[in-house]
């Protein structure tokens, strides 16, 4: 009773084969995360801005 690969796992020999495509998709999925990575570090910049701004304003 062996499942079946995903279709992804099945494509990849042939992306592979395929040259560029691949190293697209790769650089493509850095990217992805560098951008995710700068947002989420982004919110955590402004949420720590606000919090030492009303805590500022909160002890002057």
């Amino acid at each position: 009773m062996s499942n079946p690969p995903p279709p992804a796992y099945r494509r990849w020999p042939s992306d592979r084969r395929r040259g560029p495509g691949v190293v697209l998709t790769v650089v493509e999925g850095i990217a992805a995360m560098l951008l995710i990575i700068a947002a989420v570090a982004g919110a955590l910049a402004a949420l720590t801005y606000l919090i030492i701004h009303a805590v500022t304003q909160l002890a002057g």
